[in-house]
């Protein structure tokens, strides 16, 4: 009876890690802990923490530098939650929130949650925190310090919504050659800028819902400055596609230069299918507005040639 019951187990586990593929993007593992109940996510999710912490403190390496910083990433201590005034049950949570996908099927689940995929991208997160994290908290993370960053021209973030709903990140790239003068802006503070405001999509309950569309002004950008800067572009990648708890639905760049097309030309040939489809160029005002709508576009975001346009046409510039 009890070979019985387990075999039905496994068989049930299975059926739903079936069911998860079929819905996801992404591929469940393996082994995967996947619920419709968010409380078991989450107190599952917090098992997976503690587990993991615990052989990393238990490992022989946990003598090592890096062995100490594999125990010491799980307790998240670079998170800049408390900026936002949330916590880490509330950053634990978007990580589920990510790894769930509606079932929509005559079965009995609403939903799905995949805790193991929840658990993979959250290892990102805490990884790239030791990576990066003691510019963020060293000095603490004030208003008044950000509000000094885009009072110099600095490069900068704002948000919008599509028309679709989803988080629109506009990256306003051409600025940042203006922070090569260190009198205004050095790369320490563009990481905690940028990371900081980056941060705003793991709170946002369109953006973890719906998803998010990174936006990134490229005119005027010479090779020199996108190499000066490379590893803070390199740091919002990686927390944009491989480390935050919401979906990159779409990568857009506006009006690249023509080195900048080689390279998206490279990255092309070798990334994946998915990944290419997301990737678009507009360098017409025209497209832009179809791809998101008219009133969700910042016109100081535009390059010169589609902020004319856009102004000169639109009744909401």
């Amino acid at each position: 009876t009890g070979d019985a019951t387990s075999r039905r187990s496994d068989e049930f586990c299975t059926d739903l890690i079936g069911l998860y593929q079929k819905l996801s993007p992404s591929k469940a593992k393996k082994g995967d802990f996947i619920t419709d109940d968010s409380s078991i996510a989450l107190d599952h999710l917090y098992g997976y923490i503690h587990e993991a912490k615990t052989q990393a403190t238990d490992s022989t390496r946990y003598y090592t530098h890096q062995g100490r910083l594999n125990a010491l990433k799980w307790d998240f201590r670079y998170s800049i939650h408390g900026a936002y005034e949330k916590t880490l049950d509330d950053v634990i949570r978007s990580y589920l929130r990510w790894a769930t996908v509606k079932a929509e099927q005559p079965d009995n689940f609403g939903f799905l949650i995949n805790v193991g995929e929840a658990f993979r991208r959250i290892e990102a997160y805490a990884n790239l925190l030791e990576k990066v994290g003691s510019l963020l908290i060293d000095p603490p993370m004030s208003a008044a310090e950000f509000i000094d960053f885009e009072s110099k021209n600095a490069f900068c973030v704002c948000y919008s919504y599509d028309r679709r709903g989803r988080l629109v990140v506009w990256r306003n790239f051409k600025n940042v050659k203006n922070v090569t003068d260190e009198e205004k802006t050095s790369s320490k503070q563009m990481i905690r800028y940028c990371m900081f405001k980056m941060h705003k999509g793991m709170f946002d309950e369109k953006a973890l819902s719906i998803g998010v569309v990174l936006v990134s002004n490229m005119s005027e950008v010479s090779f020199w400055i996108t190499w000066k800067h490379d590893h803070v572009v390199r740091c919002i990648k990686e927390f944009a596609l491989t480390a935050a708890p919401f979906q990159v639905k779409d990568l857009i760049w506006l009006d690249p230069s023509t080195w900048q097309m080689s390279v998206k030309f490279l990255m092309k040939s070798i990334i994946p299918l998915d990944a290419n489809r997301k990737m678009h160029t507009v360098s017409d005002i025209m497209n832009l507005i179809r791809m998101l709508g008219e009133k969700c576009i910042i016109s100081g975001c535009l390059p010169d040639t589609l902020r004319t346009s856009f102004e000169d046409s639109s009744p909401f510039s």
